[in-house]
C-alpha cells in the first residue's frame, strides 16, 4: 500500500472498518462501500451512509452490501429507479419495490418487470385492491393468483367464480375457505385435494353424500387420512369390495373398508386375501361368522407364521375364486360332501373342485406338516392331467388360470395338455 493510500483500502480487517467507522464525509462512505477490500468495512460505511445518491449508487454496484443500501434508502425516485433497472438482480428489484410507496410506479412494475416475485413486490403496496386485483388475475404467474384468492378477492361472486372455474386447484383451494355461503363451500370442497381434510370432513357432514359419491372419494388419490374417513361412512358392499380391491397405499383405507363389511361371503373372501386378512380376522369373529378353530387355521398362530401363512392366504384367495364363501368354508371345515355338492351343481367347478378335494383326502393339514400349499395343488392338479381328455383339458385351464410364477428351472410358468403341469409357486 502506497504512503498515501486511505486506510479503509487496507487488506487488515481492523484497520479498514476503523477508517470506516471514523469516515464521516458521506461521499467517501460511498466509495468505501463500493470499493473497500475488506467486507465489513463496506457494510460499515453503509449503515454509516444516510446520502440518498450515494445509497443508489451502492445499490447498483449488485454487491453483497447492496440489499442494506436499498434497505436505507427512502426517495421515493430513486427506489422507483432502483426497481425498474432491468441490470439490477431481481432480489434487488424486489426490495426496492417493497419500500415503494409510489403508486404509478408500483402499477408500471407489477404490470411490466419479467419477474413474478418482483410484480408481486409491486402489487402487495398498492392501496387500490380492485385494481390489484384485477391486475393479480391477470398476471401469467400464478403467485399473484394464490394471493388475490386467499388475501385479497372480498366479492362472493369472485371467489365463488375462481373457486369453480380456475385451472389450477391450489387457487381454488385458497379460495373455497373464504366463500361465506355453507353448502357452496361444501360442494366446491369436497373433491379438492388441495383443500385441508378439515374442511373436507366437514364437507361430507353438510352434504352428507350418497355411496356412490363417497365410494368416488375413497378411490382418489387424496390425503389417506380424508380416504379412511370416507370410507368408514361407505356402506355398500359391492363399493367397499371395489375400494378394498383397488388400494396399494394406504393400511387404513383397506381396514376402514374391512370393518364396513357384513355380507358373510365377502368377509369369507377377505378371510382369504393376503393383503386383508389380519383384518378380516378380528370382524369375522365380531359377527361370529367361523368357529375359532377355523379360523386359526386360516390365520396361523405366531409360531407358524411366515411362509405358512403366505401360503395359506394365497390358497384360500384362489378358492374364494372357485365359488365364493361357500367354496372357502367347506374347505376350512374339510367338508368334502360340501365340495361334491357344490361340483355336481356347476359343471365349471367340477374339474377344480375335484383338485380340492384330491387335496384334502391326500394331503390334509393332519396327515403332516400344513405347508407347501402350492406342491400339494401341483400335485392334485398332475393327478387330474393324467386322467386324459376333458379332464386333462381342465386340469390345464385350471392349472393355467391361477396366477403363478415359474418355480427353479421347470419353465416359463405355463401348462400345456401336451407336457402336463410344470410346478408352480404361488406369487
Amino acid at each position: 500500500m502506497g504512503l498515501f493510500t486511505p486506510a479503509w483500502k487496507s487488506e487488515n480487517r481492523l484497520k479498514a472498518v476503523n477508517a470506516a467507522r471514523n469516515c464521516k464525509n458521506q461521499k467517501t462512505l460511498g466509495r468505501i462501500a463500493r470499493e473497500a477490500k475488506v467486507f465489513e468495512a463496506q457494510k460499515t460505511a453503509v449503515e454509516r451512509l444516510t446520502d440518498q445518491q450515494e445509497l443508489f449508487s451502492v445499490a447498483l454496484t449488485g454487491s453483497g452490501v447492496a440489499d442494506a443500501a436499498i434497505r436505507r434508502m427512502t426517495d421515493q425516485t430513486l427506489l422507483a429507479r432502483a426497481a425498474q433497472t432491468p441490470a439490477m438482480f431481481r432480489t434487488l428489484r424486489e426490495a426496492a419495490a417493497s419500500k415503494l410507496t409510489d403508486q404509478a410506479a408500483l402499477e408500471k412494475i407489477a404490470l411490466t418487470d419479467e419477474e413474478e416475485t418482483v410484480r408481486v413486490a409491486a402489487m402487495k403496496r398498492m392501496s387500490d385492491v380492485n385494481r390489484r386485483v384485477e391486475i393479480a388475475l391477470a398476471d401469467p404467474g400464478r403467485e399473484a393468483h394464490y394471493l388475490a384468492a386467499k388475501e385479497w378477492i372480498t366479492d362472493q361472486d369472485e371467489l365463488i367464480r375462481l373457486a369453480r372455474n380456475d385451472p389450477d386447484k391450489m387457487v381454488q383451494a385458497h379460495a373455497i375457505p373464504r366463500i361465506a355461503d355453507e353448502r357452496t363451500r361444501a360442494e366446491l370442497a369436497l373433491f379438492n385435494d388441495w383443500v385441508s381434510n378439515d374442511e373436507r370432513v366437514s364437507a361430507l357432514d353438510v352434504l352428507r353424500p350418497d355411496d356412490a359419491t363417497l365410494e368416488k372419494l375413497a378411490e382418489g388419490k387424496t390425503d389417506h387420512y380424508f380416504r379412511m374417513i370416507v370410507t368408514k361412512r361407505l356402506h355398500d358392499q359391492d363399493a367397499l369390495m371395489r375400494v378394498i380391491d383397488g388400494e396399494s397405499l394406504s393400511s387404513d383405507v383397506i381396514r376402514a373398508a374391512v370393518e364396513n363389511i357384513t355380507d358373510r361371503d365377502k368377509l369369507l373372501i377377505l378371510l382369504g386375501g393376503e393383503k386383508t386378512v389380519k383384518y378380516a380376522m378380528p370382524r369375522a369373529r365380531e359377527l361370529k361368522m367361523l368357529d375359532e378353530e377355523a379360523l386359526e387355521r386360516l390365520h396361523p398362530s405366531a409360531r407358524e407364521k411366515g411362509q405358512l401363512e403366505r401360503d395359506r392366504a394365497s390358497f384360500l384367495q384362489k378358492l374364494s375364486a372357485l365359488g365364493g364363501g361357500p367354496v372357502v368354508e367347506a374347505y376350512l371345515k374339510k367338508d368334502v360332501d360340501a365340495l361334491k355338492a357344490i361340483a355336481a351343481a356347476d359343471a365349471e367347478k367340477t374339474e377344480p373342485i375335484e383338485a380340492m378335494i384330491l387335496l384334502l383326502r391326500e394331503y390334509g393339514e393332519e396327515k403332516g406338516e400344513p405347508s407347501g400349499l402350492a406342491y400339494k395343488v401341483n400335485w392334485a392338479l398332475t393327478e387330474l392331467w393324467r386322467k386324459g381328455g376333458e379332464t386333462r383339458r381342465a386340469a390345464v385351464k385350471e392349472a393355467n388360470r391361477w396366477p403363478v410364477r415359474s418355480h427353479g428351472d421347470h419353465g416359463s410358468g405355463s401348462c400345456h395338455e401336451d407336457s402336463g403341469p410344470i410346478v408352480f409357486d404361488f406369487k
